[in-house]
């Protein structure tokens, strides 16, 4: 029955805000871990360069030394033999050679440094993205050259945003089919989704995509890559705003049994014969019936009102608003806030009316709507049988 359907359909909406949850947390986190390796690309990326320059001059300045050294020992060996007139010029020499075997150790101390932290590079960006595994049998790490390993670790990185962009793009096209369900409704419901989206915020229609070779493989780049994160934020807030308009929708009957007797439009007036419009449904029931809300919202009138006798309007929000007329009895107050299918009033016939019925009305932007596209609409959504549960009032009269 419509209570089970009822229940159904809270299970899916509970279901569909936890997916809402982990796709939020999903993109919160695909936000997070993009920036933080970007920027530690980056950061490393520029240190490995700097370490390559300096441990490459380091090197060249260390050959330059080590030649030096042997040419001034050449130097020595034949100064020696002219001894006793260049031992002047000896000990000059080897005062050159002390300090240049200095300025030796310390370049090589130089280029232990350069080492160790061009090797604290590699080991961070292996913490960040993993150890290489094409590491052939019996090598070690150590054994690869800093270059090589640089190269496979940053390799490495691409295929991260690789897979980044995938799993963003995944979530885009789920993101587009909830955003397509809830556009159907609300256009199987009648309304104008310009104007609906209009009044809940102006939300221009989600469009765009990630960038696709010709090949048909997602471009690898930072580019695509923010490039599929702000159309998944511009896709995801339409959802949220259409979201925010399905639940302001009256896609339920406001009574449980029923027997539809007179449609929205033309129609021949009970009362004189003649043809007028009807802008509303009549449901027919049994007196004194319970009569529920059909959406969420906010009482904006409760009492007796000329040919509607006693009746309830509720502002759902974002332009729609319900009537239910001729009831025997209101049970709210204007100004309460009604949750979803929550008792509004009792079935009856009061003001111009044949019967017991409630004379139902739904409003967008003040004009008046055939309420039988939102509850057929309704069926879409919770999955209901295709007619209403029908039930004739018993004395059988029409109604007005």
């Amino acid at each position: 029955d419509l209570q089970d359907h009822l229940v159904k359909a809270r299970a899916r909406a509970a279901r569909l805000d936890r997916v809402k949850k982990d796709l939020d947390q999903n993109l919160q986190n695909a936000r997070d871990s993009y920036a933080a390796i970007v920027t530690e690309r980056g950061i490393l990326e520029r240190r490995k360069r700097e370490l390559e320059n300096d441990l490459g001059a380091a090197r060249a300045r260390g050959d330059s030394l080590y030649a030096e050294v042997a040419k001034l020992g050449q130097d020595m060996d034949k100064a020696q033999e002219k001894m006793v007139t260049v031992v002047g010029h000896r000990s000059a020499l080897r005062a050159l050679v002390s300090r240049l075997e200095t300025q030796l150790q310390s370049t090589e101390k130089r280029i232990g440094s350069l080492e160790s932290d061009f090797n604290h590079v590699i080991a961070n960006l292996e913490i960040s993205i993993g150890a290489p595994e094409d590491l052939g049998e019996g090598s070690t790490t150590s054994e690869m050259s800093f270059r090589h390993r640089a190269e496979i670790l940053l390799g490495r990185l691409a295929e991260l945003h690789s897979s980044q962009e995938t799993a963003l793009d995944q979530l885009r096209k789920r993101t587009v089919g909830n955003v397509m369900d809830a556009e159907r409704v609300i256009e199987l419901a009648g309304l104008d989704l310009s104007k609906v989206l209009e009044r809940a915020g102006g939300l221009p229609e989600g469009r765009g995509g990630p960038t696709v070779t010709e090949g048909g493989n997602i471009a690898p780049n930072k580019a695509a890559l923010s490039t599929t994160l702000a159309v998944v934020e511009r896709h995801l807030m339409r959802w949220e705003a259409l979201k925010a308009v399905l639940n302001s929708l009256p896609l339920i009957s406001p009574v449980d049994y029923y027997h539809l007797a007179s449609r929205f439009g033309k129609r021949r007036d009970p009362f004189t014969s003649k043809w007028s419009m009807h802008y509303g449904l009549d449901l027919a029931g049994w007196r004194k019936a319970p009569v529920f809300a059909t959406a969420p919202g906010k009482v904006v009138f409760s009492g007796r009102k000329g040919r509607f006798g006693k009746m309830v309007e509720i502002d759902h929000g974002n332009g729609i608003r319900t009537r239910y007329g001729h009831l025997f009895k209101t049970i709210v107050r204007k100004g309460q806030k009604i949750g979803h299918r929550q008792k509004i009033g009792l079935l009856g016939s009061t003001g111009r009316s044949t019967g017991p019925h409630v004379h139902y009305e739904v409003l967008f932007n003040g004009k008046q709507l055939d309420p039988l596209n939102f509850i057929k609409a309704g069926r879409h959504v919770f999955k209901e049988p295709k007619a209403a549960i029908k039930a004739k009032p018993k004395d059988g009269k029409k109604s007005g």
